[in-house]
């Protein structure tokens, strides 16, 4: 977790923690984000290419906490749009998260 408050600005690149697992490719990587949104928890899921992935153990076959890079769509209320690199599973682009938990996870 960021030790500090993050302000989401538009436009802005974040690093969002993950799960991360290998991908179908040697190139991706399978990444789960926990996030939240509308009081409820969110479940993220996406082969995302490597370049945007940070993985700790990239040759391991566990499944580890990383960090996913992801870009700030849009800001309405309490309410975040983040764009994910990859192909999503789980939810459709830009996805819809709590301000909050945004700024409590990510890091720039």
């Amino acid at each position: 977790m960021n030790s500090s408050v993050l302000t989401p600005v538009e436009g802005s690149e974040l690093k969002v923690p993950c799960f991360v697992s290998p991908g179908a490719f040697s190139f991706e990587r399978f990444v789960k984000v926990d996030a939240q949104a509308d009081q409820k928890d969110l479940i993220i899921t996406a082969f995302v290419p490597d370049k945007y992935v940070e993985d700790p153990e990239p040759k391991s076959n566990k499944i580890r906490k990383g960090r996913i890079t992801a870009i700030v769509r849009y800001i309405e209320g309490q309410y975040v749009g983040l764009l994910f690199p990859g192909e999503l599973l789980s939810v459709s682009n830009p996805v819809r998260v709590s301000k909050t938990w945004l700024s409590k996870e990510a890091e720039k």
